[in-house]
């Protein structure tokens, strides 16, 4: 397993998983009774299950409704309780009402996963605005930076067309060891490779299978870089940058293995992005946080 930093540890804890088949019949309280014995679950486990939604019968979560004999059980429960950021007042960059960009910080997932319906984004602009946000795009739970989201249906559909037609600007800052010397764009098929817990890509020559990709780099200060992403496939700046020998500091997917004085976290923010939207042109800038400018090398971090 690869080796993470405490914080990782701390804000983004591993999830256990178990499923098991419904002996019976089995309503809510018979439910509880049956999951708390079979999947270890005490009172505080059960309780924390509950509010990160992270019980799912047959692949749907549970709302409260019996099961019946033979249905499949499926618990998702953090070993122990995440700390994750919130999203403030602070951090909307933008409100135009149906469109709305966000400083997302690191250690927080854009959306829901199986184990919490509660910590990400969505949920917390939700409860920040009082509105139904989706969102636009994705940015890795380590990633910080401008991330967008929208009303559902026509203006989500007007935003995804525009990512998918490259008219979405996206720039990205890195810390990258060793240091990038020249400006360099990387292309090529992306795909994906087996890995025991993680969703993990690679980058082909050309002919090779996968679907393409292209990122433009160039140095800005010692370790730091802009990349400009063309296409939007998965860790794509980080296999890019992997790919040519320089990874992201922090990235233990793509680089070292995690050693005491490394980053936290993979340093890896979006700046900025420029979209359409109503006719008109829009470009949102998130300050670099605090950790980015302390992972790079002294004479970089100089201000």
């Amino acid at each position: 397993m690869t080796r993470r930093s405490p914080a990782a540890a701390r804000l983004d804890p591993p999830v256990r998983k178990w499923q098991g088949l419904a002996p019976t019949d089995l309503g809510p309280t018979a439910l509880q009774a049956w999951l708390c014995a079979e999947a270890a679950l005490d009172a505080a486990a059960w309780d924390a299950l509950l509010r990160h939604q992270g019980l799912w019968i047959d692949r749907h979560r549970w709302a409260g409704q019996a099961a019946s004999a033979g249905a499949r059980a499926t618990v998702y429960a953090f070993t122990t309780e995440p700390e994750p950021p919130e999203i403030t007042e602070e951090d909307i960059l933008l409100d135009l009402g149906d469109v709305v960009a966000v400083a997302k910080p690191a250690w927080l997932c854009t959306q829901g996963s199986r184990a919490t319906a509660t910590l990400s984004v969505e949920a917390q602009v939700a409860r920040l605005l009082g509105r139904h946000l989706i969102a636009a795009h994705r940015l890795d739970r380590e990633t910080s930076g401008v991330l967008l989201l929208s009303a559902p249906g026509r203006v989500a559909g007007a935003l995804h067309a525009g990512f998918r037609a490259a008219t979405v600007e996206k720039v990205y800052h890195a810390v990258v060891r060793p240091p990038l010397a020249a400006p360099r764009d990387v292309e090529g098929p992306m795909r994906r490779v087996l890995h025991p817990s993680h969703s993990q890509f690679t980058l082909g020559s050309p002919g090779d299978e996968g679907v393409d990709s292209f990122t433009a780099f160039r140095p800005l200060d010692a370790d730091l870089v802009e990349a400009r992403p063309r296409t939007g496939r998965t860790h794509q700046i980080r296999v890019h940058l992997a790919a040519i020998g320089h990874p992201i500091a922090g990235d233990t997917l793509y680089g070292p293995t995690w050693a005491p004085g490394d980053p936290d976290r993979t340093l890896l923010h979006a700046f900025s992005l420029a979209f359409d939207h109503a006719g008109r042109r829009y470009r949102v800038e998130a300050p670099p946080p605090a950790d980015l400018r302390s992972g790079m090398t002294p004479a970089a971090a100089a201000p």
